[in-house]
């Protein structure tokens, strides 16, 4: 049996307010108190991160947030934040202040009735009560104001509303300063600790919890209870205690779906939810039975209702369902599948930022999805983001950030609700090595709906780039193409980008060698960045890898990505050979700089064992490395801090040596490590074995001159130093490479069953496939390749070598060349230098023949001198020509 007499609820629709009849006895309860409500909405309307901060990224000068992080350090999968600002916000004190005033203003207004609003949240008292020995309220008389709350007969009345503004005065912040120190921070984190697990027995969340059960809906003191839970559930030592222990997420989660309008309790769910990941996992653990995530996705769809249309969401009652959220999401899903079935106005589904029935409550539900998504390397189990997954929220997510006219993503800033939706779909593609997550967003539309995004005003031009719209039109775009990054550039073995088979006829069995290592490689246009984005990706990079966040217009949080997405975003982004050259030719040592973040993350791992970093993230990293290293053979790839050491005079041997650079020490404890991935041991063992040829040049200070943030950035750290002082290098020095490896076309084509049985038939340039260099080729052939089998350790520069000869002794063969790797292989200038060859001789002829001839089969040999053949089928050159220049096939032949 509960603390409080139990009561009925019975809703009227009179003037907005909602009826409660406490104990038989019908009370008309306040319309969600309008002036407190619209205060609140503005002192609980900054950033929406799951995090409290000065002001916001757009720099707005708003109250700040009573939000996880605002009061205490922020917590990254339970580490300490320390770039967080540790003040707490003033907003909930203003909010009582602002109701003293008007309370005082009303007695003025009725001298000599005596009635006072004792539901108001300024009660009779401009103060809070004094405590039991006449001194100002302590923690000490925390269990005689729960005695208070538990021994009211009615929740609205002086006594329960007068132990709610003191529990609330002890949570809070006293004075105006902002932001705290430190000190002063941290004092009100303890007494918040101290009053869920100690003066109070532990029996504060409990009596709260049964209080609020008691409370009318939108009611004053149901809302300055709901202000006091979410004070304390703001440290990290209480979330688990509140949200599991005494079933506080299960009980704000069936509120929260009985009325979504209250987006204070989605709020709540913000901070239980900025949480270490083994929290996130149990919240949404189905067997906890808190049944979070349903009832976040439920006020979700309810509140981005239109609020115009007549969707109300008053036939949804959360009465007939006995407040279960995941009931109550099953009927709603099933009734907006109804509408659509029914075929009801298209426009229905357009996204109208301005015209949503509970735009906070949308915001903060999206927030908690958010925090809930997060990805972490501490648990490995995809539990959290399945049950978003299973719960039907990615149609949503989509729809919110689907580009209209009236959904512009200049207006995307950190506090609305498309940032808080675009970073969970960023936060779903991050896991898209999970089947079911990458089936999901493919089905629904994702890679169609971010490349909106992604290329938003990318045609526009003309645009001032110092505009605060357009900064968050570029943030919003990169966070995009980041998600279509995971989605669409993880396919394939790992470093290499998708690969689209090319079948012959639909009939024809597809060969797995064919379709995967032979088709021809096309870059996804999606996954193509714009000229502005290296630079930004290398400034997200470094932030994310120093726990940093940027305020302003395009701002983020220091929780926003984490390092392993961030870092799987960029090898993804790498795989496609357009995007290497453009961080490459990225202003002055843009690749430089990038290559010593991913060292730097790579010793996070083999150095330092930071838990930022996993087997998976240092794999990705270490073979980004690997892929910028193409260019580091004739441009810096790192700087002389990372390169080898002066010589010394080793006296045991009696001869001068060099010793290994800091870089070589990296990768080789890399390649030490225990986890290693045979991705990532490739990638370590081919940078080792070019070192030697790698251009170490410029400094630090160089690179940072116009950021002295990224100039301590990429800095060798004493921490690196240290940590490689021990590490012998033997010398690991591979093939030197030639020099026409690097920056000479070449044509490969696949030598087929015909031209293996004619020797005297050559593989047509018209069947091969142009790739930008031999080194590039090579690396299609080393790791993962199903075409060769290699013995002996694999040697990417040897086989770029052994390419680059075969192109050389084709033209001198007989025979086709002398065929490596199951490939014929042609320099692409000698190929269009033989062309021009045949086009000045046959020029030449036609010059020398007569006006008749001309005129007659001349013409005709003309003619077809200029038709260029085109190949619109098979790689095989064997197949019927017609007089038109084109290949001939039948119509059952499906070509690209």
């Amino acid at each position: 049996m509960g603390l409080f007499p139990r009561r009925k609820f019975s809703r009227k629709s009179s003037g907005g307010g909602v009826s409660a009849t406490l104990q038989g006895k019908e009370k008309k309860a306040p319309a969600a108190s309008e002036s407190v409500q619209s205060s609140a909405q503005h002192a609980l309307g900054t950033r929406s991160d799951g995090v409290g901060v000065a002001g916001n990224a757009g720099g707005s000068a708003q109250p700040k947030t009573v939000v996880a992080g605002s009061s205490s350090a922020g917590i990254v999968d339970g580490v300490p934040d320390a770039t967080r600002s540790s003040s707490s916000s003033s907003s909930s004190s203003q909010i009582l202040r602002q109701q003293r005033n008007r309370d005082r203003e009303q007695d003025q207004n009725h001298q000599g009735d005596g009635r006072r609003q004792s539901q108001r949240l300024g009660g009779r008292s401009a103060k809070p009560s004094s405590s039991s020995h006449g001194g100002p309220p302590s923690l000490d008389d925390v269990p005689s104001l729960l005695s208070d709350l538990r021994s009211a007969s009615d929740p609205s009345g002086e006594v329960p509303a007068r132990a709610l503004r003191t529990l609330f005065a002890l949570s809070e912040q006293s004075g105006d300063a902002v932001p705290l120190s430190r000190e002063a921070a941290e004092a009100i984190s303890r007494n918040r600790v101290e009053m869920v697990q100690g003066s109070s027995g532990g029996e504060l969340i409990p009596t709260l919890l049964e209080f609020l059960d008691w409370c009318g809906r939108g009611s004053s003191e149901q809302y300055l209870c709901l202000l006091v839970l979410n004070n304390v559930s703001i440290p990290k030592e209480n979330k688990r205690l509140i949200a599991i222990h005494h079933g506080g997420a299960r009980a704000l989660s069936q509120h929260l779906v009985t009325d979504p309008s209250c987006h204070l309790l989605a709020i709540i769910l913000v901070n239980l939810s900025f949480a270490d990941a083994e929290l996130r996992r149990d919240l949404a653990d189905p067997n906890t039975g808190t049944h979070i995530v349903d009832a976040l996705s439920y006020a979700l769809r309810m509140s981005c209702r239109r609020a115009n249309g007549g969707e109300d969401g008053s036939e949804f009652d959360g009465g007939k369902e006995g407040g279960d959220p995941r009931k109550m999401l099953a009927s709603l899903v099933a009734a907006e599948q109804s509408e659509l079935a029914s075929s009801l106005a298209e426009d229905k589904k357009a996204f109208d930022p301005a015209d949503l029935l509970h735009p906070e409550t949308a915001r903060w539900c999206l927030c908690a999805i958010k925090n809930l998504t997060r990805p972490s390397s501490a648990v490995r189990d995809p539990l959290t983001i399945l049950a978003v997954v299973e719960s039907g929220t990615i149609p949503v997510l989509l729809r919110v950030v689907t580009v209209s006219s009236a959904n512009d993503v200049a207006g995307w800033d950190s506090n609305s609700v498309q940032d808080a939706a675009l970073t969970s779909l960023l936060n779903l593609a991050s896991l898209t090595a999970v089947t079911m997550v990458k089936k999901h967003l493919v089905e629904q539309g994702a890679v169609e709906v971010l490349a909106d995004v992604a290329e938003v005003g990318n045609k526009g031009g003309g645009t001032d780039p110092d505009d605060d719209a357009e900064k968050w039109r570029k943030f919003q775009r990169l966070k995009a193409r980041m998600a279509l990054s995971l989605i669409v550039g993880s396919e394939g073995h790992v470093g290499q980008q998708r690969r689209h088979p090319i079948r012959t006829n639909s009939n024809s069995r597809t060969n797995p060698r064919d379709e995967v290592e032979f088709s021809r490689n096309r870059n996804h246009p999606v996954l193509v960045l714009l000229r502005s984005e290296p630079e930004s990706i290398i400034n997200i990079f470094a932030d994310v890898l120093h726990h940093r966040s940027k305020d302003g217009p395009g701002g983020y949080s220091a929780t926003t990505f984490t390092v392993r997405g961030i870092i799987m975003a960029i090898r993804c982004l790498l795989t496609v050979d357009s995007n290497r050259v453009a961080f490459a030719e990225e202003g002055e040592n843009a690749a430089a700089k990038l290559n010593v973040l991913l060292l730097k993350a790579i010793s996070m791992y083999s150095l330092q064992n930071l838990s930022c970093m996993d087997a998976g993230a240092a794999e990705q990293a270490c073979w980004s490395l690997y892929l910028m290293s193409e260019f580091g053979f004739q441009s810096p790839f790192l700087t002389v801090e990372y390169g080898p050491s002066q010589v010394q005079f080793d006296h045991h041997h009696h001869h001068p040596r060099i010793s290994g650079g800091v870089a070589e020490k990296v990768i080789l404890s890399y390649l030490q490590s225990d986890n290693i991935t045979p991705a990532g041991y490739h990638a370590a063992k081919q940078l080792l074995l070019r070192m030697h040829c790698m251009v170490f040049e410029g400094a630090c200070s160089v690179l940072g001159d116009a950021d002295t943030s990224i100039c301590s950035d990429i800095k060798n750290s004493h921490d690196i130093n240290h940590a490689t002082e021990s590490i012998r290098v033997d010398k690991l020095r591979g093939t030197t490479p030639r020099d026409d490896i690097f920056n000479r076309p070449i044509l490969r084509g696949l030598v087929n069953d015909a031209s293996l049985g004619n020797p005297n038939k050559k593989v047509s340039p018209l069947s091969m496939e142009e790739i930008p260099n031999a080194l590039r080729a090579a690396s299609q052939l080393s790791f993962g390749s199903s075409s060769i089998r290699h013995l002996d350790s694999i040697d990417d520069i040897a086989i770029a070598n052994n390419i680059a000869e075969s192109a050389d002794r084709y033209k001198h063969s007989h025979n086709g060349g002398a065929e490596s790797y199951n490939f014929s292989w042609r320099w692409l200038d000698e190929v269009e230098e033989a062309v021009d060859e045949e086009r000045k001789t046959a020029r030449t002829h036609r010059s020398g023949s007569s006006r008749g001839e001309a005129m007659g089969a001349g013409s005709i040999k003309d003619f077809l001198t200029k038709i260029t053949p085109k190949p619109l089928g098979s790689n095989y050159e064997d197949e019927p020509f017609s007089i038109f220049g084109f290949k001939c096939c039948s119509a059952d032949v499906i070509t690209r």
